[in-house]
């Protein structure tokens, strides 16, 4: 009996022993692998401190954001007359905005927008506008240091401020006040500059999404009353400087530094589970999923797994960086024989590279979609300024060089010159779209959103004044 207590506590002892022994190689190896992948970032020029990417303070002379605020502030002040706040008045001018710009032909819309804008502080918040956007800089003076927990309310004020402009853009366009038309639709695209220094995945998606809806502004626009030579250098300089790479490379370096290492460092499992609820399905979760939940946190916990994900997590965010210095069609290529690392991927350990990494493929390609628009637009325009000059279309691109284009912009997703052709005494220019295929000018809608079977399009009309 004496020998066999020996023997088992034998037993227990050699196991703890190489239970230890493991821990400690595969905490030596867990670190090892987190040292190489910030050895790959800092070989690759990444960023590796905050320090050096925030730049420095903006002076109050150059910086737009006061300005932005102070409009904010007026469409969101208490009504004067005791009724519905002023905070009531942006968010159903917003809604107002919308609805016209998808339905300009109806009356009603029009008149419920136009009841909005003679508001007294509407004219005032958009004074306010256009003194921001000529503003060089913009600095909202986010607390980035709260990590996950940082607030981005200008984001939102910022979405309803592009609906006005756009809808304002039209309404002048369809009354024959072209000069009021650009103005707004200059100051659409110039409000994407808001966003241009800010450090972190979701603002640089906002930003993306300004300029795209200012795009379509400036097709619709078009329409009615073309820009002239001036509107259009302007618009050219501001959609090559939409296009430069530099500021959402820097906002990727943000969002891995601010972001994804805050949560390493600062953040338990629980409080993701807890304040990303909605990610893990119902919130009331059965057995089988609290366990997962515990499961996630044990991992989580234990520093050598952590370790492992956290070597993950750079490596992924490494990948994604160094693809988005890439042209585009050289990883769009290879859709259809590979995808890019997504979430699907990852290994069983990496509950936190599961949150915090984006699909590489989906967030490629929606970049790749806005570098095509942006480059439907500038070559729409240029084939606007030669019909002012030569009275028709061109029959092909190649006459805008070197003239009105030099180089010509390419499509995004194949590396070749977009499609054009005219039509009807108009033009239709498209971009082939994440498929890749010819859909003959096919614009998106939501028929064919999930198919996507839709190239990227311009289809102006022969004439000012006509819808296309």
């Amino acid at each position: 009996m004496k020998r066999a207590v020996i023997r088992t506590i034998k037993t227990i002892g050699c196991l703890v022993v190489l239970l230890l022994m493991a821990h400690s190689m595969l905490l030596v190896a867990s670190g090892l692998s987190l040292r190489r992948a910030q050895s790959r970032l800092q070989e690759a020029g990444r960023p590796m401190s905050p320090e050096e990417i925030v730049r420095p303070t903006v002076t109050p002379a150059r910086n737009a954001a006061p300005f932005y605020e102070a409009a904010f502030a007026l469409l969101r002040a208490d009504s004067p007359d005791g009724e519905d706040g002023e905070e009531a008045l942006f968010n159903r001018l917003g809604l107002a905005a919308s609805s016209f710009w998808r339905e300009p032909n109806s009356g009603e819309n029009r008149r419920n927008l136009e009841a909005l804008l003679s508001h007294e502080f509407v004219p005032h918040a958009l004074n306010w506008v256009d003194a921001a956007v000529a503003r060089p800089a913009c600095n909202f003076h986010l607390p980035y240091s709260q990590g996950l927990e940082m607030l981005n309310p200008h984001i939102h004020n910022l979405i309803l401020l592009q609906r006005i402009l756009m809808a304002n853009a039209l309404m002048e366009a369809e009354e024959g006040h072209a000069a009021n038309a650009w103005n707004y639709v200059e100051q659409s695209v110039r409000l994407g500059d808001a966003l241009r220094d800010e450090l972190t995945l979701l603002n640089l998606l906002v930003r993306v999404a300004l300029y795209t809806y200012s795009f379509e502004a400036t097709r619709r626009v078009s329409d009615f009353a073309p820009p002239d030579e001036q509107v259009t250098k302007r618009l050219a300089h501001l959609i090559e400087r939409a296009k430069d790479m530099d500021p959402y490379l820097r906002a990727l370096d943000g969002e891995r530094l601010f972001i994804g290492e805050w949560s390493f460092h600062f953040m338990s499992m629980q409080w993701f589970q807890e304040k990303f609820r909605f990610r893990g399905g119902s919130s009331d979760p059965g057995f089988g999923e609290r366990m997962k939940l515990r499961l996630q946190r044990v991992v989580h916990a234990y520093r050598p797994l952590r370790q492992l994900d956290h070597a993950l997590f750079l490596d992924r965010w490494l990948d994604l960086t160094s693809t988005f210095e890439e042209p585009d069609w050289e990883w769009l290529s290879q859709f259809g024989n590979r995808a890019l690392p997504g979430r699907s991927d990852l290994p069983w350990y990496s509950v936190m590279s599961r949150l915090l990494l984006p699909e590489q493929d989906g967030l490629l390609s929606q970049m790749a979609r806005f570098r095509a628009d942006a480059r439907v637009v500038r070559v729409g325009l240029a084939a606007k300024s030669y019909k002012e000059l030569h009275g028709a279309y061109p029959d092909d691109l190649g006459q805008l060089v070197p003239e009105f284009l030099d180089p010509m912009p390419l499509d995004p997703f194949t590396g070749q010159e977009l499609i054009y052709r005219r039509e009807n005494g108009g033009f239709v220019l498209y971009s082939l779209g994440e498929n890749r295929t010819d859909n003959g000018g096919t614009p998106q809608t939501d028929e064919n959103r999930e198919s996507g079977e839709f190239d990227i399009v311009w289809r102006a009309s022969a004439t000012s004044g006509q819808r296309p």
